[in-house]
């Protein structure tokens, strides 16, 4: 999982990359924790087709695959044309936030403490 993260770092560092806005100041684009992975992006089809081809560089050097089966793609702010053109390219389906990764909850609003 080393490779694949020092790959999708350099994904980040081209130039048709967009960081999701909240992520672009420490340059996240993606968590990994053992064989699971988050990837984060603006979401443009060019930001999603750039790391699909960090992907395939990664699938070629290693013979690891992404199951499809598995994964999910989780969209905010996207209309259903764009969205529909991204699930087209990566062969996933659409999944429905908050979920819990690692047994913390994952959603596009700000997390707040509840002091009552």
């Amino acid at each position: 999982m080393e490779y694949l993260s020092r790959t999708l770092k350099v994904v980040g560092e081209k130039t048709q990359f967009k960081y999701q806005p909240r992520c672009k100041g420490v340059k996240l684009n993606h968590l990994c924790f053992a064989d699971d992975i988050i990837l984060c992006s603006s979401g443009d089809f060019v930001s999603v087709y750039t790391m699909l081809q960090g992907f395939q560089h990664f699938s070629e050097a290693s013979g690891l695959e992404v199951n499809v089966h598995k994964t999910k793609m989780f969209t905010v702010g996207l209309n259903n044309e764009a969205r529909q053109r991204l699930l087209n390219a990566t062969g996933s389906k659409i999944g429905s936030l908050p979920f819990k990764y690692l047994g913390v909850p994952i959603n596009h609003k700000r997390l707040v403490v509840n002091e009552g």
